[in-house]
């Protein structure tokens, strides 16, 4: 199947592609009949992988949209203040610092965004305490994302939390721009296409 992915050549698209191929691998894990399923859930390993690409890619998206003011005149803040900056710091102070408006931390898609980089950031360096696991596990179980197993890691490798994974990153750059100036939304609205939401078996939302 072809990924929902346009050709606009940037290094965010590409990892969103590889975060769909991974979770096209999901489905085909539970079409295979050789992962256990959890009423309309599955176990894969392939999750793992679209909470890190997913992530990278939503890194990699903000620092191109940044970049893009490279050299401009703005009258505020200096780009440069972004470098190294907590990702979920980024998506909340840059719009806010050059648009004037910015996401609501309670509210989809931020709330979401926020607990998929605390995840991403606890399977890249392995650290996380029980206090903040209790926290993340409450946050999916009461999404129905996590399937019946001991470990974290287990918990979350399913099909479900991966396609949540996905669509919450398409959402968040779509929010991004949709905060955005006119300038940037003529710049960046095109690579939008780089980030459409998904249903479950892989196809692209319709309206979308």
């Amino acid at each position: 199947m072809k990924p929902p992915i346009s050709t606009a050549a940037t290094l965010s698209g590409s990892f969103m592609k590889f975060a769909y191929l991974a979770y096209m691998k999901c489905l085909q894990d539970k079409e295979s009949g050789h992962v256990t399923i959890y009423n309309e859930n599955s176990y894969s390993d392939w999750a793992i992988e679209v909470y890190i690409m997913t992530v990278i890619a939503l890194e990699s998206f903000i620092n191109e949209v940044i970049s893009s003011f490279a050299g401009k005149s703005i009258e505020k803040i200096p780009i440069e203040i972004f470098e190294g900056m907590d990702l979920r710091r980024k998506y909340y102070y840059f719009p806010l610092l050059y648009w004037d408006k910015t996401f609501n931390k309670a509210e989809y898609p931020y709330s979401d965004f926020n607990v998929l980089v605390k995840i991403r950031n606890c399977l890249v360096h392995y650290k996380m305490d029980s206090e903040e696991e209790k926290k993340y596990f409450k946050f999916m179980n009461n999404k129905k994302l996590l399937i019946p197993l001991n470990a974290f890691t287990q918990k979350i490798s399913n099909r479900k939390s991966a396609l949540w994974a996905f669509n919450t990153t398409s959402k968040m750059a779509h929010k991004l721009i949709e905060l955005s100036d006119k300038r940037t939304q003529i710049l960046w609205g095109s690579m939008l296409s780089n980030f459409n939401e998904i249903d479950e078996l892989g196809n692209i939302k319709s309206g979308k």
